[in-house]
C-alpha cells in the first residue's frame, strides 16, 4: 500500500490583483481588464457613470457607517455615564450603609451598657430589699421581745390570781407571734 503525501491546504485563495481591496492591487492592470482596445473608449461615458454612482453608493455607505458609529460611540459613552453614576449610587448607598451599621453599634453599645447599668440597679435593689426585709424582722422580732417580756409579766399575774382561761388564751398568742421570729424554735414548746 503506498501512501500519498498530502499537500498543505491552502486556506487562503489567490487574491485577484485586480480587485481593488487587494493589498497587491495594480491599477494597470485593471484598466486594461476595462479598456481592452481604444474601441472600448466609447464606453467611457457609461464607465464613468457607474463609477460616479458606486463613488456615490461608497460615500453613502462610509456616511451611514459613520453616522452609526458616532451613534454608537454616543450611546457608549451615554451608558458609560449610566454607569458611572449607578456606581457613584452604589458607592454611596455602600457608605451609607456603612454609617447606619456604625450607628447601630454605637446604639447596641449602648443599650448594653443600659443593660448593663438596670442589671446592677436590679441587684441593688434586690439586695436594698432583702436588708430592709432583715431590718423589719429584727425590728419585729425587738417588738415582739418586748411583748414577750410584757405577757411574760401578764402570765406571772394570771397565775398568781389562778386565772387560767386568761392564761391559756395568752399563751395561744405568744405561740403564734413567736412562730413569726425567725430562727425561734417552737418545737420544744408544748401546750
Amino acid at each position: 500500500m503506498t501512501t500519498v503525501p498530502q499537500q498543505p491546504i491552502q486556506l487562503q485563495q489567490e487574491e485577484d490583483p485586480s480587485s481593488l481591496s487587494s493589498p497587491s492591487y495594480d491599477p494597470l492592470l485593471h484598466l486594461n481588464q476595462i479598456f481592452p482596445d481604444s474601441s472600448s473608449l466609447s464606453s467611457l461615458p457609461a464607465i464613468q457613470l457607474h463609477l460616479s454612482t458606486h463613488l456615490h453608493h461608497l460615500d453613502t455607505e462610509i456616511h451611514r457607517a459613520a453616522q452609526a458609529r458616532k451613534e454608537q460611540q454616543s450611546a457608549l459613552k451615554e451608558r458609560i455615564n449610566e454607569l458611572q453614576h449607578e456606581l457613584e449610587d452604589l458607592f454611596s448607598a455602600v457608605e451609607n450603609v456603612k454609617n447606619k451599621a456604625e450607628k447601630a453599634d454605637g446604639v447596641m453599645g449602648q443599650l448594653t451598657g443600659g443593660i448593663r447599668r438596670l442589671d446592677g440597679g436590679k441587684q441593688n435593689l434586690t439586695t436594698s430589699m432583702t436588708a430592709l426585709k432583715r431590718l423589719q424582722m429584727l425590728s419585729s422580732s425587738i417588738y415582739y421581745e418586748a411583748d414577750l417580756a410584757t405577757a411574760y409579766e401578764q402570765l406571772l399575774t394570771y397565775s398568781k390570781s389562778r386565772q387560767y382561761k386568761e392564761t391559756a388564751q395568752l399563751l395561744q398568742v405568744l405561740l403564734t407571734n413567736i412562730r413569726l421570729i425567725p430562727g425561734c424554735n417552737t418545737a420544744h414548746v408544748a401546750l
